[in-house]
């Protein structure tokens, strides 16, 4: 990857982009990684899982309707690359969630490549239906799997409740 290149050549890294760049990350390209637009995704996590909670995002769902119900348990999936980075997310994310009071009932992992976007994200619609997952969480490198997900989602007929960022 680009930043590790531009390490071990004494380089410094200036990213631009939306890439998932965690303190395991900091820690091991710096001082030569910089960002520019993402902030920590340590941080992000935190503060997603706080605020979503404080903003009633963890309130019942129908996962057949879209919609909010007066019952049911709150189960939570968290979709990320399979990356180090998107694993140290999604820990932090489940942490988060443990501590927020509510259950991780499936993580999924998948392979960041345009090329396989679909086939992935079918997968994971239909694991996290069949783990009973009514809330869904997600901090993407880059929107595009949103799309793929939600269109597989609707093509079986799953509406979890999303948490994503812009």
């Amino acid at each position: 990857p680009l930043p590790q290149c531009m390490k071990s050549t004494g380089i410094p890294d200036i990213e631009g982009g939306s890439p998932l760049i965690g303190t395991s990350d900091y820690q091991h390209l710096g001082p030569y990684l910089y960002t520019s637009e993402e902030p920590n995704v340590d941080v992000v996590a935190h503060t997603m899982v706080q605020r979503l909670s404080a903003d009633g995002y963890f309130s019942k769902w129908n996962v057949h309707t879209g919609s909010a119900v007066a019952g049911g348990p709150v189960k939570v999936g968290i979709l990320e690359p399979d990356s180090p980075a998107g694993r140290e997310l999604a820990a932090k994310l489940a942490a988060d969630v443990r501590a927020a009071g509510y259950v991780v009932a499936k993580t999924f992992f998948y392979k960041d490549s345009l090329d396989g976007y679909g086939t992935e994200m079918g997968s994971a619609v239909l694991q996290f239906s069949t783990a009973g997952v009514t809330h869904l969480l997600n901090i993407p490198p880059i929107a595009l799997e949103e799309l793929f997900f939600d269109q597989a989602a609707q093509q079986q007929h799953y509406y979890p409740r999303e948490g994503v960022t812009s």
